[in-house]
C-alpha cells in the first residue's frame, strides 16, 4: 500500500520508500500529504526524492534518527 507521500505525488511506493519515515511523526493522512505537496511545490517531484535519497542511510529518518530532522531540513531550504 502506498504511503500518503507516494499517493500525493503519484508515485509507486515500496518497502524501502524514503518519504514514509519522513512523514510518520505527523498524525493524520491528510497532514502528511499537505507536508509532501508543500515540500515538492520548492522542491519539485524528482528534486524532493532526489535529496531525500542523497542523504546517508545512516542520518535517514528511523527509529535511531528524528525524522523531524529531515523534514525540518526540507522546511529551512525552503524558505532560505
Amino acid at each position: 500500500m502506498s504511503c500518503n507521500g507516494c499517493r500525493v505525488l503519484r508515485k509507486g511506493c515500496s518497502e524501502d520508500c524514503v518519504l514514509r519515515p519522513c512523514l510518520q511523526w505527523l498524525e493524520t493522512p491528510e497532514a502528511q500529504g499537505h507536508a509532501t505537496v508543500f515540500v515538492a511545490k520548492f522542491f519539485g517531484r524528482a528534486g524532493l526524492m532526489s535529496f531525500l535519497t542523497a542523504v546517508p542511510e545512516s542520518q535517514r529518518p528511523g527509529e535511531e534518527n528524528d525524522s523531524r530532522v529531515l523534514c525540518l531540513t526540507c522546511w529551512y531550504y525552503a524558505n532560505v
